[in-house]
């Protein structure tokens, strides 16, 4: 049975519906209204193999700030939703745990990035990319919080701002799709606490 989340949210500023498939085909429905955003979800999906459908409206007169936030709030509990299979053990519908672990390091022409992170149920984004459009590094760190992700981004070289964000979402993907597999070795939690979070 493939696991799913669906969270939605609305403010004064955005309408944001986020709907994810971890055992997915790499599909990526989605129009934000900021090109650049929705070409790094579309790398996020495709080399995580999640299918991932976000309805986003924002008022974007002031930026894209908001938009990128809310985003990454409600892919992250989406995410969560569909890891925990709402339980707060963090099993698989198998029953199952997750390998909790994943990272790569990810090429893109001159931009290197590595990506750690350990879905932990503990969220939270530590993110080296001074080259990151700052909008970007909301959302990652949104993401991370709300999915219980602890996310460790380092761009080790960058030959523009394009590649190295765009290497940073591949690693992010592939680290994910490492993390998520389910271990079917183990019984129980992956943590030698007995729990996740």
């Amino acid at each position: 049975m493939a696991r799913t989340g669906c969270y939605e949210r609305k403010t004064g500023e955005t309408s944001i519906k986020a709907v994810i498939k971890i055992e997915g085909q790499g599909q990526l429905v989605v129009d934000t209204g900021f090109g650049f955003f929705d070409h790094m979800l579309a790398q996020l999906s495709f080399h995580s193999l999640m299918d991932i459908t976000i309805e986003a409206q924002a008022d974007i007169k002031t930026g894209y700030h908001h938009l990128c936030e809310d985003v990454g709030i409600c892919l992250g509990r989406a995410l969560g939703l569909a890891v925990s299979g709402q339980q707060a053990d963090k099993l698989d519908s198998r029953g199952a745990a997750i390998r909790r672990f994943g990272w790569a390091l990810a090429p893109m022409d001159g931009s290197l990035a590595q990506v750690g992170l350990d879905v932990s149920g503990r969220g939270g984004a530590y993110i080296n990319a001074p080259c990151m459009d700052e909008d970007l590094i909301e959302f990652l760190k949104a993401f991370a919080k709300e999915a219980g992700i602890t996310l460790h981004i380092d761009v080790l070289k960058s030959d523009n701002h394009h590649h190295s964000t765009e290497a940073a979402f591949k690693g992010l993907a592939i680290a994910l799709r490492a993390a998520l597999e389910p271990d079917l070795q183990r019984t129980g939690a992956s943590s030698s606490k007995g729990c996740i979070g």
